[in-house]
């Protein structure tokens, strides 16, 4: 695909967005999900990232987009799903429309995501979640002695991603794991910071959630309940 400049920039202006089902952070990311783009959430467990990765997908199916959905963790469960959906008064019939790919090996998941861009039946995916997005990694390329490689595998990854998500209109959700050392830091170092389109990180401060923005600095608070980070 060639655009010129003029083109780019008037295709992302008329980008689709996308609702994350979290009125604080759609607020973040002025409206949502922005068709084109990639958005890296990460944070420490039990922050929502899969929550937000399960209400995101519901919420586009259910207004009639397909979703596809790959599973790292094995943490995608469709009566939660469900769960959202009932507390949100969503009642279509939107399951069918979220494509679930379970992940287990980093092979798998690269598969996957070229499934997604090169088959004819994966066309009209417009949404394409990832939970966790560097957890095949750290697993199969884990400790220091192996972080050339385990980085190297993925730069090549996330421009394939990139790549997809402009040429073919989708909207990329990573999510991602933290590792604490000194401090609290996102798996995946710079490479993943820079080559996605927003950062977001999640903190549990007592009940609540505080998301922000990464690049900005702009947060908000949110809280889990039935019906997801809300």
């Amino acid at each position: 695909m060639r655009l010129s400049y003029e083109e780019a920039v008037e295709r992302l202006k008329n980008a689709r967005a996308y609702s994350t089902g979290s009125k604080c952070l759609d607020s973040l990311l002025n409206n949502g999900l922005k068709q084109f783009l990639v958005y890296h959430i990460f944070g420490a467990s039990g922050t929502g990232k899969t929550q937000l990765a399960i209400q995101a997908s519901v919420i586009t199916a259910s207004r009639g987009e397909s979703v596809a959905y790959i599973d790292t963790e094995g943490k995608f469960r469709p009566e939660r799903a469900l769960e959202i959906a009932t507390a949100r008064g969503i009642t279509d019939s939107f399951l069918p429309r979220i494509q679930y790919f379970r992940a287990e090996t980093f092979q798998s998941q690269k598969d996957a995501v070229e499934r997604i861009a090169n088959e004819e039946r994966f066309k009209d995916v417009r949404l394409v979640v990832i939970d966790t997005v560097t957890n095949n990694l750290t697993l199969e390329y884990p400790g220091s002695e192996n972080m050339f490689q385990r980085q190297s595998n993925l730069s090549i990854f996330l421009q394939f991603v990139c790549r997809d998500a402009y040429i073919s209109g989708r909207t990329y959700l990573l999510t991602n794991r933290v590792a604490v050392a000194e401090k609290e830091v996102h798996i995946g170092g710079r490479i993943l910071e820079y080559m996605v389109s927003r950062n977001i990180r999640l903190e549990r401060r007592g009940s609540e959630i505080f998301v922000t923005d990464v690049e900005s600095g702009a947060g908000c608070n949110t809280r889990i309940s039935k019906a997801g980070l809300i």
